[in-house]
């Protein structure tokens, strides 16, 4: 996972790598990348142009955080700074208008609130 976490830190600003990482870590063999990979994300999202968003990153990383949340929702609640990342890149996504973020919003906020 280093390797990974040393690309992450050094080629995440770059859109076209963050976004084939998240193609990439919704796979099966790579199920290991996803809680880390929502932590490497929300650090990069910043460095994004926004014309990119739309056209783009958005789809992706909504996909990518459906699987997280699919995957992996007892870890993203329990750890307080996976959750606050996780929210925060779902807030980000939600703030630009996507149906499919805000579809993804309210299955999480009903599970949280279940």
């Amino acid at each position: 996972m280093d390797v990974f976490e040393r690309a992450a830190q050094q080629w995440f600003g770059m859109e076209g790598v963050t976004r084939g990482f998240l193609y990439f870590a919704v796979e099966p063999g790579a199920a290991r990348l996803l809680n880390p990979g929502v932590l490497w994300v929300a650090k990069a999202v910043d460095l994004f142009r926004s014309n990119y968003w739309r056209a783009v990153m958005e789809d992706s990383l909504v996909s990518f955080l459906d699987v997280c949340w699919q995957r992996e929702p007892l870890q993203i609640r329990s750890d307080a700074a996976l959750r606050e990342a996780f929210l925060d890149l779902l807030s980000t996504l939600v703030s630009r208008g996507g149906h499919s973020a805000i579809a993804l919003r309210d299955r999480v906020l009903a599970s949280l609130n279940a």
